[in-house]
């Protein structure tokens, strides 16, 4: 597996998670939260996380 570059802040590591939001590949760090979804997992960045109406989707989705 290679290093990675987050693209939220610039971090390296070997483990990047997209957004389901804005689709920026971002560190764990970054992560504000994930939840499962009916298949596979949702996650969202903290930059997504300061728009209320990206946040209002996440909290809404199952």
């Amino acid at each position: 597996m290679a290093i990675q570059t987050c693209q939220r802040c610039g971090a390296q590591t070997a483990k990047l998670y997209e957004c389901d939001y804005c689709q920026k590949k971002v560190c764990e760090n970054c992560l504000k939260s994930s939840k499962r979804k009916k298949v596979g997992k949702r996650y969202i960045c903290k930059s997504c996380w300061s728009d209320l109406e990206k946040r209002k989707a996440y909290k809404s989705e199952n």
